[in-house]
């Protein structure tokens, strides 16, 4: 983290400020590290607290903003060295970000920076090398025109290539130098920031094509619907039939069952007729035996009356 590196720039440092030199970073790489704009505020304030200069400061892809930009101009205009590189590419920094950084570089007391010499003397100037490509920059060529025409004629130079290079070449001591004196390779290169209307196009896509989503989920539902209608009818259909042939197969049952209950039915009558018969030849039996009994019964009291007589006769 930002703490551990700061710890690290301490030790690093060390030697040269208890010897009373300044303590000057040859550079500071953080590049693709996941510096946000909090942690890089945290980073420039301490460094500008513990007067640590960097000669190239290197924080190229992490997504810093133009707030990072701020502390990072602060941090460039309180250092005692001239910044040689700055390295910003793939960030989210904008028009407002690159204008602040290249004004505190036009009234920094030791920019353009130049190239080690002896001691006391100067040696020639050269440009900052600035690569801010792949940001959020809107306008790249209306922001040079606007700040080169802020400066006095031959004041602000800034030179943007299509390409990484050629730098302009150092300029010798003795000539008067530009007070802003920028290499921008690429500089042109640029995302396009998102902007509100793209926002509410976008937005718009997406209502649209949830309406589609819900037409197209309307239009499967009421293709459902119809097919379990179609079905539910075609079910109907179906039992209707089945029901139409039980009918038929019942009809066709029917006559046979009719006879059947005929034949029971005639066949119950002639069981009666029989008992009838028999209950009636019973009737007719026993009437006989009576009427034989009561003959009989007849005979022998006359039988008897003849004998009585006849004895009364023979006395």
């Amino acid at each position: 983290g930002v703490d551990g590196l700061l710890n690290e720039i301490r030790h690093i440092t060390a030697p040269q400020t208890q010897h009373g030199h300044k303590a000057v970073l040859e550079m500071l790489d953080i590049s693709s590290s996941g510096l946000d704009d909090t942690n890089a505020a945290k980073l420039f304030e301490v460094l500008t607290r513990l007067q640590v200069a960097s000669k190239r400061v290197m924080v190229s892809g992490n997504g810093l903003s133009d707030a990072a930009m701020t502390a990072l101009s602060g941090y460039l205009w309180h250092s005692p060295e001239p910044l040689w590189e700055l390295g910003l590419a793939d960030n989210k920094v904008t028009d407002k970000g690159v204008e602040e950084l290249l004004r505190c570089l036009y009234n920094h007391p030791n920019h353009p920076p130049r190239l080690p010499v002896a001691p006391g003397t100067s040696g020639p100037a050269f440009p900052l090398r600035l690569d801010v490509r792949n940001n959020l920059v809107e306008d790249p060529e209306g922001l040079i025109r606007k700040i080169e025409s802020a400066g006095a004629q031959g004041s602000v130079q800034l030179i943007a290539t299509p390409g990484d290079g050629p730098a302009p070449p150092p300029m010798e001591g003795g000539r008067p130098l530009p007070y802003l004196w920028v290499f921008l390779p690429r500089f042109l290169e640029q995302r396009r920031a998102p902007r509100d209307s793209d926002s509410k196009r976008d937005r718009g896509s997406r209502h649209e094509r949830g309406k589609e989503k819900e037409k197209e989920a309307a239009k499967e539902k009421s293709s459902k619907d119809v097919k379990d209608k179609k079905s539910s009818k075609e079910k109907s259909k179906h039992d209707k039939k089945d029901k139409d042939k039980d009918r038929e197969r019942e009809k066709e049952r029917s006559p046979a069952k009719d006879k059947e209950r005929e034949k029971e039915k005639a066949k119950d009558k002639d069981k009666k007729k029989d008992k009838g018969k028999e209950k009636d030849k019973g009737s007719r039996t026993k009437d006989k035996d009576r009427d034989d009994k009561r003959e009989r019964e007849k005979a022998e009291k006359l039988a008897a009356e003849k004998l009585a007589q006849e004895q009364a006769g023979a006395g």
